[in-house]
């Protein structure tokens, strides 16, 4: 086949543009012709019926893929109450994307955010009717991590809010909930380590990511910023708005509290208070949003992951020597040589994260063995961490997550290298890597 020209890849996108600017001139032309109300309004009801039909249809081959999977996992002898063989991010990010294509194809008039905000409650409404799902999270009702829920579940989900990060892993490996949502680093603050930790006790599985920018208000059953005289929040959101405060608040007392959602609904009792917190909170609360954007730093984004007991998740379920030894006890991984020097970089499956959690051997250079091995396997590393282990002094577990879906055949032979040069090890989750970030 015959390679395009610059030019004519030119010409081809001039032309695409010319169409683009036709289409939109033809909608502008549609538009101008429709001078009636009543027949406007008509017409847009007469559409709305014809969505719901076509919704509902959509609906029933939803529950028809729901019974589909559960026969599918009865017979492989697999549990099929958990749920969370419901959620499949990899597949509903294909949709999306089929999606906003289709509609430039078409020169739609929606947004992509328009178009992920409809189809993300669709999403939500048929995981709801396949099986109902409860996700948990850090509460109380309102905070960023509840809020973080609704951006990637809809609001379709059942949320049980917890009071601490243990319980959320806690619930979900007793089965008690189907998913549970756990922030895992800030570009401002750093690592969640409790989480990281956490992820040593309980043998939970990593399905999905999602990145929240955390927009910050000053909440007040007060209107004017004058008439406030103290100012609660969590110690984080206080540090993060501190220039802010002293500059359009000087002298204002700060009062922190143990949650941004605490603290907003404190000053509901308390008169000339304000607090700093998320939106969201001022539409529960009913308080008035008397300034917003107050962070000192707007570039202010949170990791969060999901949880789930449930390994399956149309990748395959591959068992690595356990970092706890009474957690889990798969057979090891059969050993072979693993090339010194990759002569072929291997192709990778875009747009997939794994993340893995390891210890090393006690030898010189046991920690850059193994991150040669993924610089020799073409993958990219795309953060390290290391937290102290519990059982011995001046040990350390890595947490490492990798551009690559690590469980697919071409890898074996780096998984059986990992085997080689890691005294232990696992894969915490295989799972697209975000597109979609929030603001919330």
């Amino acid at each position: 086949m015959k390679k395009k020209t610059k030019s004519q890849s030119q010409d081809v996108e001039h032309i695409d543009n010319i169409e683009l600017v036709a289409s939109h001139l033809d909608q502008k032309a549609q538009i101008d012709k429709l001078d009636n109300l009543n027949e406007v309004r008509n017409a847009i009801d007469q559409i709305d019926e014809q969505l719901l039909t076509l919704l509902n249809q959509r609906a029933l081959m939803s529950l028809a893929v729901g019974s589909i999977k559960a026969k599918q996992r009865e017979k492989d002898g697999l549990d099929a109450g958990t749920g969370g063989q419901i959620f499949h991010p990899e597949r509903e990010r294909a949709v999306l994307d089929h999606l906003t294509s289709f509609n430039l194809k078409q020169s739609g008039l929606l947004p992509n955010a328009h178009i992920h905000a409809i189809w993300r409650e669709i999403f939500s409404s048929s995981r709801s009717l396949q099986a109902p799902q409860t996700v948990v999270c850090l509460g109380p009702e309102g905070t960023f991590s509840h809020a973080a829920v609704l951006s990637c579940f809809g609001q379709s989900v059942n949320v049980s809010l917890k009071p601490d990060f243990e319980t959320v892993f806690r619930a979900v490996y007793d089965r008690q909930a189907s998913f549970g949502l756990i922030p895992l680093e800030n570009s401002l603050h750093g690592s969640v380590g409790q989480n990281f930790d956490l992820f040593l006790r309980y043998p939970v599985k990593i399905i999905a990511e999602i990145y929240t920018r955390i927009h910050l208000c000053l909440l007040s059953k007060e209107v004017k910023r004058k008439q406030i005289k103290e100012v609660h929040s969590h110690p984080q959101p206080l540090a993060q708005c501190d220039s802010w405060l002293t500059q359009h608040l000087p002298g204002v007392v700060r009062i922190p509290a143990e949650s941004t959602a605490a603290a907003a609904k404190r000053i509901l009792d308390i008169p000339n208070a304000g607090a700093i917190a998320s939106r969201c909170l001022a539409d529960m609360l009913g308080l008035n949003i008397v300034d917003e954007g107050i962070e000192d730093m707007p570039d202010n984004w949170t990791r969060f992951v999901v949880i789930s007991l449930d390994a399956e998740q149309g990748h395959k379920a591959y068992n690595q020597n356990s970092i706890d030894k009474n957690l889990i006890e798969p057979p090891l991984i059969e050993k072979t040589d693993y090339e010194d020097k990759r002569k072929n970089i291997i192709p990778q499956k875009e747009g997939m994260k794994t993340s893995v959690l390891f210890t090393t051997k006690h030898k010189p250079g046991a920690l850059s063995f193994v991150l040669n091995g993924f610089a020799e396997a073409g993958i990219n590393l795309v953060k390290l961490e290391s937290r102290p282990s519990k059982g011995e002094q001046w040990e350390y577990v890595f947490f490492a997550d990798l551009s690559v879906d690590l469980t697919l055949d071409i890898h074996s032979r780096l998984r059986n290298y990992l085997d080689q040069h890691c005294a232990t090890w696992r894969i915490l989750g295989v799972y697209p890597a975000a597109q979609n970030k929030y603001i919330i």
